[in-house]
């Protein structure tokens, strides 16, 4: 007899290969017919697509794949040609004025240099990405990868809407891994796939395991069962066709939430609240509603041995974990009109490491804001600044973007 652990991996792969096996339609990226209908046209417009992609980050995907539609107008219709006619300080301004992202001098430039690489490395026709010496699947992730602000998760993203939405007759389809990202991390913990406390590198090794023959079959399936039911407070459960089989594994914070007291009196531990063991209770009213919000969905998914530390002042949330060395943290902070995400250093309690986070400082960071390093005090804080018209989850993933990105390095310290 199945276990409930099998039964939810049939029931997730059965779902993934029907939506896989069905025609092409039309994918609503947008939800825009005249966007959609560009976005889809992979065979005469696939800049649409390649553009989108690269735009996916940080703000609603709606928002992001009409970028290149907006673009279109303001250049003269949806040819290539037209795109490639704006200079950086065309795009720039069009992305100022139309407040087309959050980050829009980043975004322009990685839209602009996409541009520029359709161009000179695939002959003004981005589909040679994925047509030029009829390539298998590894070889388009590594194409999508050389393109500015493009990771794992957005070059295999990309591979797979490929082959399961476009039907593009890719070889070596195994070498697609499922696309990790908050909505994937939530729905895998909560199922029982993986421990609560599993990194990235967990799932998608996983994911190989359970379907080696095409790892990323699964991602969207398990990415819309995240999006519309998978809810903290298990309020959707009703709904999703997993809730007989479920575990509903808690994915909230480390059990142990009582972190070393701080030799600074600003960021002096405030009394905490325990409702069940993994669970830290964020007093409501006492932060703004967006910073609230934003604690709550890191809460949600707080890396291994981290737990949120909730501190007398109104304005910020330090983030631990036991095995850091003493004077290290991270922090969220709320200045009002943005959000920071920080990386800290006590330059008297770990001069150590002083070197350490200024040559961090100087990493390129493709899926956060530029940097900003600060000394502030006793305090050097590496800044990561997030304006009001990004979402709270994206800006509740940054935080776990940027732990993964330095934790292992700072903890050997």
């Amino acid at each position: 007899m199945p276990t409930p652990n099998q039964i939810i991996i049939q029931i997730l792969f059965d779902k993934a290969q029907e939506l896989h096996d069905k025609p092409r339609t039309i994918v609503p990226f947008t939800r825009i017919p005249e966007s959609d209908a560009l976005l889809n046209n992979i065979e005469r417009y696939p800049h649409f697509f390649v553009l989108g992609l690269i735009m996916d980050q940080l703000i609603v995907a709606d928002r992001a794949w009409n970028i290149p539609y907006i673009i279109s107008k303001e250049c003269g219709g949806p040819e290539f040609k037209n795109f490639l006619s704006l200079n950086q300080d065309d795009i720039l301004s069009v992305f100022s004025n139309k407040k087309l992202h959050a980050f829009f001098e980043q975004k322009a430039s990685y839209f602009y240099r996409a541009i520029q690489k359709i161009h000179t490395d695939y002959q003004d026709y981005a589909a040679n990405i994925w047509l030029v010496g009829q390539p298998g699947c590894k070889e388009v992730i590594d194409r999508f990868d050389k393109f500015p602000g493009v990771g794992q998760k957005i070059s295999t993203m990309a591979t797979n809407l490929l082959v399961r939405e476009f039907k593009i007759p890719l070889w070596d389809v195994h070498e697609i891994d499922i696309s990790v990202d908050s909505q994937v991390k939530k729905v895998f913990k909560r199922i029982g796939l993986v421990p609560v406390n599993a990194s990235n590198q967990q799932i998608i090794e996983t994911a190989r395991k359970i379907y080696p023959k095409y790892p990323g079959i699964a991602d969207s399936v398990i990415w819309e069962i995240g999006r519309d039911w998978c809810k903290s407070d298990l309020s959707g459960c009703h709904n999703c066709y997993l809730n007989e089989y479920c575990p509903k594994n808690p994915i909230t914070v480390d059990q142990d939430i009582n972190p070393r007291s701080d030799r600074s009196s600003k960021y002096k531990s405030a009394s905490v609240s325990k409702t069940k063991p993994d669970s830290l209770v964020i007093k409501s009213g006492k932060y703004r509603s967006r910073f609230e919000e934003i604690l709550r969905l890191f809460q949600m998914d707080t890396p291994q041995n981290f737990h949120i530390n909730i501190t007398s002042s109104k304005t910020n949330a330090v983030i631990k974990a036991h095995d850091l060395p003493v004077g290290v943290r991270y922090e969220f902070d709320d200045w009002n009109d943005k959000i920071s995400v920080e990386l800290l250093v006590n330059r008297s309690l770990a001069p150590q490491i002083l070197p350490v986070l200024t040559a961090i400082s100087k990493r390129q960071f493709p899926d956060l804001t530029p940097p900003k390093i600060i000394v502030q005090g006793k305090w050097m804080r590496l800044q990561f600044f997030f304006n009001e018209n990004v979402q709270p989850q994206e800006i509740s993933e940054s935080m776990n973007r940027l732990i993964n990105q330095t934790y292992s390095e700072i903890r050997t310290m």
